[in-house]
């Protein structure tokens, strides 16, 4: 019923003030969303914005009891996915993170680190997939009384920073965050699943035009990045890989 109301308010009167909430995950927020939003707003000044961050503990709550329109952020396992559909945009590799002068900062090995603090991000459903791909695919055991939880991104990188605390860090978040910020990237033989990021929604629900348009203009913006000769663009744009050409599909 909300739906169709929107549908037809839509139609009634194309400039009547609507509301759309976006979970956006830090690194497309911190690269991205500042060459869509002028554009957007030019397009649709009647539309205003709430914007969270995208991270799964906080956005997929939101996004299935409707308080939130749509995600842009991690693909979540396929096990934690009901009442949800996705369109994937990118994936991208992921790297073990400290600080500079932490202790261990030059071990090769993920078994040099299982005495070790780490402060990482998922959902309780997530718990054993993100175990088994930092230390059960490697042959260890999970050292499960280290493992601590961060649902903000400022939070955990202040921490990994500050602290003898490691993280899990995706490469997109290592070229906006960690290059001056006094990380070092742990050069481990171990090689971790890649991560996904895209489009996460309610399954069997229209998009609402608003957000049918911030999608696109999405898509046009990254495409107009990928082509930009901005070094730190290009630095955050070697790091993914564009896997969805064309506007996800409402």
């Amino acid at each position: 019923m909300r739906q169709a109301e929107e549908v037809l308010a839509r139609h009634r009167d194309a400039d009547s003030p609507q509301h759309l909430v976006i979970g956006v995950t830090p690194w497309i927020g911190q690269t991205l969303l500042a060459h869509v939003l002028p554009p957007y707003r030019a397009e649709l000044p009647h539309v205003q914005l709430e914007l969270f961050d995208g991270l799964s503990r906080l956005a997929l709550p939101l996004l299935r009891d409707s308080s939130l329109d749509l995600m842009i952020g991690r693909i979540p396992p396929p096990e934690t996915m009901e009442g949800l559909q996705t369109k994937e945009l990118f994936t991208y590799d992921v790297t073990v993170v400290a600080r500079s002068d932490h202790p261990r900062a030059g071990v090769r090995s993920i078994a040099e680190l299982l005495d070790q603090d780490w402060i990482l991000n998922f959902t309780p459903n997530e718990r054993a997939a993100a175990m088994e791909n930092l230390f059960g695919q490697h042959g260890y055991e999970a050292p499960r009384r280290r493992i601590h939880l961060a649902h903000s991104v400022a939070l955990s990188m202040t921490l990994v920073q500050q602290t003898d605390m490691l993280s899990l860090c995706p490469w997109p978040l290592v070229e906006t965050e960690g290059r001056n910020s006094g990380l070092v990237l742990l050069q481990l033989r171990e090689r971790f699943h890649a991560s996904h990021v895209g489009v996460v929604r309610r399954a069997n629900q229209a998009l609402p035009h608003a957000a049918t348009r911030f999608l696109a203009h999405l898509m046009e913006q990254t495409n107009a990045c990928l082509a930009s000769n901005d070094p730190r663009l290009k630095r955050v744009f070697r790091s993914v890989e564009l896997l969805a050409e064309e506007q996800p599909a409402s």
